[in-house]
């Protein structure tokens, strides 16, 4: 790919724009959520790692619901006809694709 074309404003622009529309919601989400779980586990328990396992719980849950929800109502817009489980069950199987062995199996730069 041209170099010009990398570093050019208009590309970078755009590329942050598609960005913060997908994932800014769920990132705000997810970021929300692991410090509200984060401070309530340790106003419980008073134990790091239970916090530190609360933030990680509450992060995944807030990122990967708004995902969810939003790929699920993106399918069922796209195919009314469906009912909600299989629309559901598309709509993770989209995120799997998305998410699953790029996360979870290679470091970010191997995923491109």
């Amino acid at each position: 790919m041209n170099r010009a074309r990398l570093l050019s404003t208009d590309c970078t622009s755009g590329r942050l724009a598609e960005w913060g529309n997908r994932y800014l919601p769920a990132e705000l989400t997810g970021s929300t959520l692991a410090y509200l779980s984060a401070m309530g586990a340790f106003s419980l328990t008073f134990d790091p790692f239970w916090a530190a396992t609360a933030a990680v719980a509450g992060e995944a849950t807030g990122f990967y619901g708004v995902m969810l929800v939003r790929q699920a109502r993106r399918r069922q817009h796209t195919a009314t006809h469906l009912p909600l489980l299989r629309v559901l069950v598309a709509a993770l199987h989209d995120l799997m694709l998305e998410f699953g062995r790029p996360n979870f199996w290679t470091p970010c730069w191997c995923a491109r």
